[in-house]
This record gives structure tokens, C-alpha cells and sequence, in this order.
């Protein structure tokens, strides 16, 4: 549960604020403590903070957006040495959620700059944080087995994990990051259960992206089959847009495989644009790529900027792109079949 007052006036969590994950527990009235600019960026001042109290205090930490970086090291070092019972911390551009493996010992609330000048009035604060360990999810696989060689196959994978709720009230929809992947996955599922391929396709549905690709890993690590078994793996993670086309992950690693995605659609006009980079342990195919699984990760570009926070949703999602990527797809499966056969 959470809940914000900013002297007489009552923030919207997910809008106004955000707790940071792993945050602890808090509740109460208190004055606000506010550490400058300048007490974080001069050494002198800096050296006279650390050998203050701030215990059962609430802190803000006040810094522009350039300093954000540089100041990383500072403001770690001191919150484990001021030990507050919580930090109010600047949000720059948008509140941007996330989740943690590990718990604070310390509250943190993100504040919007709207707000963050208006803090020489009390807040008012409650915050109650429940640290889940050991939380059990599952992946979840399919096939359609491949009409001449079943026992090879292409891989199409997404994850379906998000990020939840803060609190109650706050829900991170996750329409493009990453239903748009599942209902990507889903649709392929559909086309070749009315099109017998020629390789086994196998789908995989990841839990625990979020946390740090953990599905996939696991997956990877206890896989049913020989990986060297797949022809090829296609990730698809934020497919919702695509009015300036796609971002192919690893078309360096492949060229071969990337200069076969480029002909179709140079043949078929289904994208603006395929753009092309390099490696990236960024979404699940990259505990493939570490056992040398060829495979891609493909994301759109374009459309709506909503990112890990409330405005995610399906409503706002144009999905403008969304058959002519999954025809693309479709097109280069098939088209890894022996052209003699």
C-alpha cells in the first residue's frame, strides 16, 4: 500500500511519484531534509555531509539530470552511511518502473521535477513493502512438429512476465513490452497449426525477463533437446509499433541469416526499415546466443515512447506494423528450409 502527501496536497502514485523497488517499509509525518547540489558535487562540502546524522530522517537528494551519472558513487555512499529512514530522489525525464532481487534497508521515492521544488512543506508518508523470496513461475513451451525433419527446429520465443503492480492502485500494463511479443507468438502458433512446416517450430513463452532473463536462462541451462538442434531463434520483445521499422539484435553476428531478412522484405515492402546491431544481453535469446544458438531479437521502432509505466496499455498500442512483421517472419522460417527439397 502506498500514499503520498506533499504538505496539503496528495500525489498520484505511478503519475506524481514511484516508490523505488526493494524500498522498505515507512509511515509518518515528517520534515524534509534537503541535501544541495552543491553539498553532493564539492568534495569539502561533500566530506562535511558524510560525517552528519540522518537517522529516522527523511531525505531529499537534490541534483540535475547532467550530474545524475557522476554522482552515482557519491549518493550510494552516502545513503549507506547517512542510513535515512528515507530518500527523495529527483525524476527526471518520466517514471520509469522496474522491480528488484533485493531488498533497501531504506524507503526511496522518485519524485517528479513538477514537485520537486515544492518539498520545504512535510510529507506525509506510508509505504508498506513486502519482500517476496523464492517466488516460483513457470516458462511455458509448444510445438508443431516439423512435416519432413521434426527432429531440427525454429524458435520463436517472447516473454510474458511484466512488471505487476505498486501497490493497490498502480498497474504496469505492458502492452508492447512484452504482450506484443506473446500475442506475436500466438499468432505464429496460429499459421503454422494451418501450415505444416517443414522444421519442428517450437514456442517458448519466458517468465522472469524482468528480473534479469531468468527464464531463459534457466531454460538454456536445462534444455529437453540438443540446442545445436536449432536451425534458428527469434526473439520478439516490444513488437507493438513499427512505422520506422525494426531493430534486428545480432545481424552482426549473422550476416548470412540478416542478408535473408533484408531480400524478403526488400521483395515483399513489409517494413520501412530493418536496422541492423550488434550483440546485446538485453532481452532471452542472449543465453541462446551464449551457446553459440544462432538467433536474432527483434524489436520495432516508432509509435508510442510508453516504457515500464502506466501509459503501456493496449488502448494506446497502433499495432501499425504488426502482420507485415509477422508475414516477415513467417517468410524467413520458411524460407530456412533447403531451397532442393
Amino acid at each position: 500500500m502506498y500514499g503520498l502527501t506533499l504538505g496539503k496536497r496528495y500525489l498520484l502514485p505511478g503519475i506524481d511519484y514511484q516508490v523505488t523497488p526493494g524500498s522498505g517499509s515507512i509511515e509518518g509525518k515528517y520534515k524534509i531534509r534537503r541535501i544541495s547540489e552543491r553539498d553532493l558535487l564539492q568534495s569539502k562540502r561533500y566530506d562535511r555531509l558524510m560525517q552528519q546524522h540522518f537517522q529516522g530522517q527523511v531525505v531529499q537528494l537534490c541534483y540535475r539530470q547532467q550530474y545524475a551519472d557522476s554522482l552515482r558513487n557519491r549518493l550510494s555512499n552516502f545513503k549507506q552511511r547517512a542510513k535515512a529512514a528515507a530518500y527523495i530522489v529527483p525524476a527526471f525525464d518520466k517514471l520509469t518502473w522496474h522491480i528488484s532481487t533485493k531488498p533497501l534497508y531504506y524507503s526511496e521515492i522518485q519524485l517528479k521535477s513538477t514537485y520537486f521544488a515544492q518539498t520545504n512543506s512535510d510529507i506525509q508518508l506510508k509505504i508498506d513493502a513486502e519482500y517476496l523470496q523464492n517466488y516460483e513461475t513457470r516458462n511455458v513451451v509448444g510445438y508443431i512438429s516439423g512435416a519432413v525433419v521434426p527432429d531440427s527446429f525454429v524458435v520463436f520465443t517472447a516473454h510474458y512476465d511484466h512488471l505487476g503492480r505498486m501497490g493497490s492502485d498502480v498497474y504496469i500494463p505492458g502492452a508492447n513490452d512484452n504482450a506484443s511479443g506473446i500475442a506475436m507468438l500466438l499468432n505464429l502458433a496460429k499459421h503454422y497449426s494451418q501450415h505444416k512446416p517443414y522444421y519442428t517450430v517450437l514456442f517458448i513463452a519466458f517468465s522472469g525477463e524482468e528480473l534479469g532473463l531468468l527464464g531463459s536462462k534457466h531454460y538454456v541451462h536445462n534444455a529437453p533437446f540438443d540446442l545445436k538442434k536449432i536451425k534458428f531463434l527469434v526473439n520478439t520483445d516490444i513488437v507493438g509499433t513499427g512505422n520506422e521499422g525494426i531493430t534486428v539484435v545480432n545481424a552482426t553476428e549473422f550476416p548470412h541469416q540478416f542478408q535473408h531478412l533484408q531480400q524478403i522484405n526488400q521483395r515483399q515492402q513489409y517494413l520501412p526499415l530493418i536496422k541492423q546491431r550488434g550483440k546485446a544481453a538485453n532481452s532471452d535469446h542472449h543465453w541462446f546466443y551464449e551457446r553459440q544458438v544462432p538467433c536474432f531479437f527483434i524489436y520495432t521502432m516508432g509509435g508510442i515512447k510508453a516504457y515500464h509505466d502506466i501509459y503501456d496499455r493496449a488502448g494506446t498500442l497502433p499495432l501499425s506494423h504488426f502482420v507485415p512483421l509477422c508475414r516477415l517472419l513467417i517468410d524467413f522460417a520458411d524460407g530456412l528450409a533447403p531451397r532442393d527439397e
